[in-house]
């Protein structure tokens, strides 16, 4: 139904897409010691046969007989086995139905519509009329996009579905389109009205990704102490998208809303991209350069991308930040880059291991620092290697007695598993360590401060230790972040010395 033709229909795809689209009903929001509620709660206008929720939650809802698909409630609204029938509306306020032709074969001006009626809503589109409340505190409004979008059982996005927020407040609608990913805006000939002989009327639609409503991006809407808000959510499948395909049509969607609010348990993320060398004397290479690209934080436990944006200083500081909830552990930086509109994601190191390894569970400041790798792009699908620290987990102060008289400059290279396989770029024998003091023995010691998750060899002219592995030594570690080691008179089969810790830690 666009102003040419559709596309054609493609024969491989199969089935539907999931459409995920998920709606948080209710939250008890934790801020200090004083309790903040975002509620949700709806008005009725689907009722003849009611369900109610415990009182205690705040939330009651209310669907009609007619109701096509099966509700699931929990924390959120789950709308089973929906079938979308092809449609076509500017903001949702207004629906129009195609009764000769479909989008896919026929022109949108050779075409002819109806109006939606009341037996339209909620057997061919969905339509929820509910309200937001902040009952202790104002509160900001988001989507919950690692819970909001929509595809096709065969992995291809489904973009052609469009979801409108209206407000009751006078507020212009918002219209997004859950399968964009990182697609700021889509646009399509929308059916603006018909004539009396049911011919289209379009104008231009503009829908926008879900990311611009994320925390960090944009606001969906702004709640103050005690406001009531209602809002009707409008989901349709719109047939002058250019991807629509008339295969989309009455197959069956999981539909699902979620939102989030200023209060969520949420951290925030902070990347900073700044010191991407190739070479050990090269200037610093940004990893994310022009070329528009962006970077997410991967949540490999659930498989959701939580986007980052820029800082307000980012031309001096190039941090990016995202907020993510608490419970993820298991993540890695991605870069997405949007050449031709296609996603391609670029793994900042190729098989990332868990990131738990890399952080304490009193860990406050969540900042992670780009430090060394490639930055070639000439493949945007191949992996963009590279290492990153994290700031606020503790370094460690290593002391190191020579008490094996060892004659010469004392080296201490330190390395991970990412590091190493990538070619630390202080070649060996690594950094020199500082004369720290000399023991009751008359032995010279040396400290040097490595990361905490570091494995590194300590070393003078052709003589050195076994790989140590810092995290052997956690438990002897102080609280002060210094371990002290000798050499063992036991070596290896290649000649290289064992480490015991000191009896007493350096303090």
């Amino acid at each position: 139904m666009n102003s040419g033709r559709f596309l054609t229909s493609n024969s491989k795809v199969k089935g539907i897409l999931l459409s995920v689209i998920s709606l948080l009903l209710s939250l008890v929001l934790i801020v200090f010691v004083s309790y903040s509620w975002f509620c949700y709660r709806d008005t009725g206008q689907l009722s003849t046969s009611a369900l109610t929720i415990d009182a205690d939650s705040g939330l009651s809802l209310n669907f009609g007989d007619d109701y096509s698909g099966k509700l699931d409630i929990n924390n959120h609204i789950n709308v089973n086995d929906f079938k979308l029938s092809e449609a076509s509306s500017v903001d949702g306020r207004n629906i129009y139905f195609p009764t000769t032709g479909t989008g896919t074969n026929t022109g949108t001006n050779d075409m002819i519509f109806r109006e939606g009626t009341a037996n339209d809503v909620n057997t061919r589109y969905l339509s929820l009329d509910f309200s937001l409340r902040a009952a202790a505190g104002e509160a900001d409004v988001f989507l919950d996009a690692g819970k909001t979008y929509a595809v096709l059982t065969s992995g291809v996005t489904a973009n052609s579905i469009r979801m409108a927020f209206n407000f009751n407040d006078g507020t212009a609608p918002i219209v997004v389109s859950p399968g964009l990913l990182l697609q700021y805006e889509r646009t399509s000939n929308a059916i603006s009205y018909i004539s009396t002989q049911g011919r289209a009327n379009c104008v231009t639609q503009t829908s926008q990704s879900i990311y611009n409503y994320i925390r960090g991006n944009g606001v969906l809407c702004h709640l103050d102490v005690g406001e009531v808000k209602n809002v009707t959510l409008t989901v349709w499948l719109e047939g002058t998208d250019e991807e629509f395909s008339d295969m989309y049509a009455n197959n069956n969607f999981n539909i699902n809303v979620k939102f989030t609010s200023t209060w969520d348990n949420v951290i925030e993320y902070r990347f900073v991209d700044d010191t991407a060398q190739t070479d050990q004397n090269s200037p610093p290479v940004n990893w994310l350069t022009a070329d528009n690209a962006k970077i997410l934080i991967y949540d490999k436990t659930n498989k959701l991308y939580y986007p980052m944006t820029q800082s307000a200083s980012y031309s001096a500081d190039h941090t990016w930040i995202a907020y993510v909830p608490e419970a993820v552990s298991d993540f890695q930086f991605n870069r997405y880059d949007p050449l031709d509109q296609t996603i391609c994601w670029n793994y900042w190191t190729p098989d990332m291991t868990n990131i738990e390894s890399r952080k304490t569970s009193d860990l406050a400041n969540r900042t992670y620092y780009a430090t060394h790798g490639s930055t070639n792009t000439n493949d945007t699908k191949g992996p963009c290697v590279g290492y990153w620290k994290n700031d606020g987990y503790p370094e460690v102060t290593v002391y190191f007695t020579n008490n094996k008289a060892w004659s010469g400059n004392i080296y201490i290279y330190y390395y991970d598993s990412i590091y190493k396989t990538n070619n630390k770029l202080v070649g060996w024998h690594g950094d020199n360590m500082s004369y720290a003091g000399t023991n009751t023995y008359g032995e010279s010691y040396y400290g040097f401060t490595i990361p905490r998750d570091s494995k590194f060899i300590i070393s003078c002219n052709d003589k050195q230790t076994v790989d140590i592995n810092l995290s052997d030594y956690y438990g002897t570690i102080g609280s002060n972040n210094k371990l002290g080691i000798y050499l063992s008179d036991a070596m290896d089969g290649s000649g290289h010395y064992y480490v015991t810790p000191w009896v007493e830690q350096p303090q």
